[in-house]
């Protein structure tokens, strides 16, 4: 009886990440990917800080300089916004819409464009008492800090599409240019709490 639960184990595992199953939050990189270089106007913003972690906990190093880097990740603007989603018969609001939208583009160390410009958005709203004005601030930051990790795994499923050719340290040491991979400029999430 052991050996049939393991054995029915095995071939269900197997057959979920055959299928291309992951567990949500999983990034998938390019095996090829190394180190990268994150340029943006403020570096400490909660993107650029993000994507850094991300990358390291990724094994992927994170350099000093795009020289260093077999490819830039170039943050062109961050915006972040509030509005108001709903009222209530008092005139009060009674729901918020947050959005987040971050532009950038990935190069390779010569700036010959890998992925070229688009723009991730991710759009989240959540109810707001005004008796309770402390919990509805801490749930803003709490849905703010997920659509961050939202929007990074929309720009790290960019680098998927990269050719491994790309990648590799030898189109890097060459010279050799490198093919727009999608022309698609906006990727949307939405989910509502």
């Amino acid at each position: 009886m052991k050996a049939l639960l393991k054995t029915l184990t095995i071939t269900l595992t197997l057959l979920a990440t055959a299928c291309g199953w992951h567990l949500r939050g999983a990034l998938i990189l390019p095996p090829d990917l190394q180190s990268m270089y994150i340029s943006a106007r403020d570096n400490y913003s909660g993107i650029a800080a993000e994507l850094k972690r991300t990358l390291e906990a990724n094994d992927i190093e994170v350099a000093q300089s795009s020289s260093q880097a077999q490819m830039t990740m170039h943050i062109i603007e961050e915006r972040n916004d509030r509005r108001t989603a709903s009222v209530s018969s008092g005139g009060l609001a009674s729901e918020y819409e947050l959005s987040m939208d971050v532009t950038y583009k990935i190069t390779d160390s010569n700036n010959n464009i890998l992925v070229p410009e688009k723009t991730a958005t991710v759009i989240r709203s959540y109810r707001f008492d005004p008796n309770s004005v402390t919990s509805a601030a801490q749930e803003e930051q709490i849905l703010r800090q997920e659509m961050r990790s939202d929007v990074i795994q929309q720009m790290a499923r960019a680098l998927r599409f990269i050719q491994p050719a790309e990648i590799g340290s030898k189109a890097f040491e060459t010279g050799s240019s490198s093919a727009v991979i999608d022309s698609g400029s906006e990727i949307q999430t939405e989910a509502a709490q």
